[in-house]
């Protein structure tokens, strides 16, 4: 791979440790809702009255189960992806962070954030602003034209095909 000449900023390095924690805070989050759901289920095989357990609150711990494990192990592909130098990491931490502040904003507003949901958007809003940064920005803006050109390819070109 030619060498593009764009230093890679110490900024990245600090994102990279940053989304590497989030990755495993959401995989933590997941752990917990696991055996949240084991306990919801024997709590629910307990009750003589099933009627307790309402379909709902079963589906909608088994959704954020998913959703946090999605997000965990989104996080750390985009790590391992920008640490590459890849510029779909970037666009890829972008989504992901994207995701999380929405859904951690929908929590807030309904009510279901606690102290564990305000420091994951706190930690999405920091990864943001650093993968905002025009140091970070033009090191992967460079390093798609790098790998545009070892294709053979312009960025136009890219777009037609």
């Amino acid at each position: 791979m030619a060498h593009t000449g764009v230093k890679r900023p110490r900024l990245l390095l600090i994102l990279l440790f940053l989304t590497f924690v989030q990755g495993l805070f959401f995989l933590v989050f997941a752990a917990q809702y696991v055996r949240s759901a084991q306990l919801f289920l024997t709590t629910v095989e307990s009750l003589s009255e099933l009627s307790a357990a309402t379909p709902g609150s079963l589906l909608t711990l088994w959704l954020s189960l998913i959703s946090w494990l999605v997000l965990g192990i989104a996080s750390l592909i985009v790590t391992v992806a920008m640490n590459g130098g890849r510029s779909w990491g970037w666009t890829g931490a972008l989504l992901v962070e994207g995701t999380i502040l929405v859904l951690m904003l929908q929590a807030y507003f309904t009510g279901r954030a606690n102290m564990l949901f305000d420091s994951a958007m706190a930690l999405a809003v920091g990864i943001t602003f650093l993968l905002n940064q025009r140091d970070v920005r033009v090191f992967f803006h460079a390093h798609r034209h790098e790998h545009l050109e070892n294709q053979g390819l312009t960025p136009i070109d890219s777009v037609e095909h």
